[in-house]
């Protein structure tokens, strides 16, 4: 019994020496932590930048290629002598209908969220998949958070 009660004291004098000689050892530097989450933060509007940049230049090239479809169209309805505006005009309302159809349910997938609907009950009451109300709810979640 002696001997367990010398070896405990002799283990906490040394952890208690070791403690006054190396306080840093049994605490992990907060600087560390705060340079990596400085950099991870860095890293992350660094990304957000380029995602910015690279949805901006997609849709300049979904308006050139819009145009040039209907530049197109207009051509060949030239072409062919037969008067085809509407068929451009039709084709542009269908995309501006789409895209507007989308933010719509975007908004609606986002006020569901927030008035705490579950994720399978909002899929089912638009007609939508569970991921695709997922991927909606975690970009958004995303842009909010950073």
């Amino acid at each position: 019994m002696e001997y367990l009660v010398t070896l405990f004291l002799g283990l906490l004098l040394g952890l208690l020496v070791l403690y006054i000689l190396q306080p840093g050892f049994f605490v992990k530097n907060p600087r560390e932590f705060q340079t990596l989450e400085t950099m991870f933060e860095q890293f992350m509007e660094e990304m957000d930048e380029k995602q910015e940049a690279w949805r901006d230049e997609y849709l300049r090239c979904c308006e050139h290629l819009a145009l040039m479809e209907s530049r197109l169209q207009k051509a060949a309805a030239a072409s062919s002598g037969q008067a085809q505006p509407d068929v451009v005009n039709k084709t542009t309302t269908a995309k501006a209908d789409s895209q507007h159809r989308v933010l719509s349910q975007i908004h609606t997938i986002e006020s569901l969220a927030e008035q705490d609907v579950p994720v399978s009950e909002i899929a089912q009451r638009l007609g939508l998949g569970t991921g695709e109300v997922s991927l909606v709810l975690g970009l958004k979640n995303h842009r909010h958070n950073s």
